[in-house]
């Protein structure tokens, strides 16, 4: 929630409540930050719903909080959650004039990021292909039951497409040949690419990204989703269920221990998906708002309390 009542340019107002309200999911209940938002604004531009759909999905996107999405569409249906007022505390303030932290995490520099301007640099997007960027990093096909051991399909593999589509996008496909290959059988043209896709994802990475042990940060990660995973699931059908293997009270799980363990360990399993997602996330704001900023894949870390695994990105 803002520290103080934020007004955007397109008459949406957020205001804070003081408030943080615990909503139960199933088994699952958490602690979210209430806000007031409302639209005030005497232009026609489609409506109230609208505009605040619009902005919504901006939220959402920079603030990394796919929660609300679901919570907006589902709200008034009474099959969402439960709400447990009685249980409200004070909120945790953010002041929106510079949301880094909350944008890229705790690692990613002293760099300055208002909260109004990034909504104003939103408004004015006009290529769709961006917007599509950010509704793919928003995209949830994962199970939501969290007891590992009663799953019989896991969409965990199935959530790692979205993500890796936002990464396609935002590096492109490599350039056509200008070699007019033949097929010496039926004289057709073989259209084909000047790289190959993996070498043309090494130096698309390494071109957008100059800090080079970051981009190979990525680019390991992007390869092994490209090679081992996304390949076998879409055209193969390969859909396993990890198992939760961890036993430890405490684990963090890297780039390389997740690429190790993802096939046979749930938690490192979720750990792959986390951390596609955050390349993804990083790489598409850069595209759309030119921050240049890629900070460091966050380990993954499980902690287990009372035998009953909690996870967290």
């Amino acid at each position: 929630a803002p520290a103080d009542t934020v007004k955007l340019k397109d008459g949406i107002v957020i205001s804070p409540t003081d408030k943080r309200t615990w909503v139960t999911v199933g088994t699952n209940t958490q602690g979210y930050d209430s806000f007031l938002v409302e639209h005030k604004t005497n232009k026609h531009d489609g409506g109230d719903h609208a505009v605040i759909k619009r902005w919504l999905l901006f939220h959402a996107f920079v603030f990394d909080e796919a929660f609300t999405i679901p919570y907006f569409e589902k709200l008034g249906r009474g099959d969402f959650g439960v709400t447990h007022p009685e249980h409200e505390v004070v909120s945790s303030h953010l002041d929106y004039g510079n949301v880094i932290h909350q944008v890229y995490g705790p690692n990613s520099g002293t760099a300055v990021i208002d909260y109004k301007k990034l909504y104003e640099a939103y408004l004015r997007i006009d290529d769709e292909d961006k917007i599509y960027l950010i509704k793919n990093c928003l995209v949830d096909v994962c199970n939501p039951d969290p007891r590992i051991s009663r799953r019989i399909i896991d969409t965990s593999y199935w959530q790692l497409i979205p993500y890796y589509s936002v990464i396609e996008g935002v590096i492109g496909e490599p350039p056509a040949c200008s070699d007019k290959a033949v097929c010496p059988k039926c004289n057709a043209r073989i259209p084909h690419y000047e790289l190959v896709p993996i070498e043309w994802i090494k130096k698309r990475l390494s071109s957008i990204i100059s800090d080079e042990p970051r981009a190979k940060e990525y680019i390991k990660l992007i390869l092994a989703v490209r090679e081992q995973i996304r390949h076998k699931t879409v055209h193969g059908g390969f859909f396993p269920t990890a198992q939760d293997i961890s036993g430890a009270d405490f684990a963090q799980y890297n780039v390389q221990r997740t690429l190790n363990e993802y096939e046979k360990d749930s938690a490192a399993l979720a750990s792959l998906v986390s951390s596609l997602k955050q390349v993804a996330r990083f790489l598409a704001l850069d595209k759309i708002f030119g921050l240049g900023i890629f900070p460091p894949v966050p380990p993954y870390t499980i902690i287990t309390l009372n035998a009953n695994p909690k996870h967290k990105a």
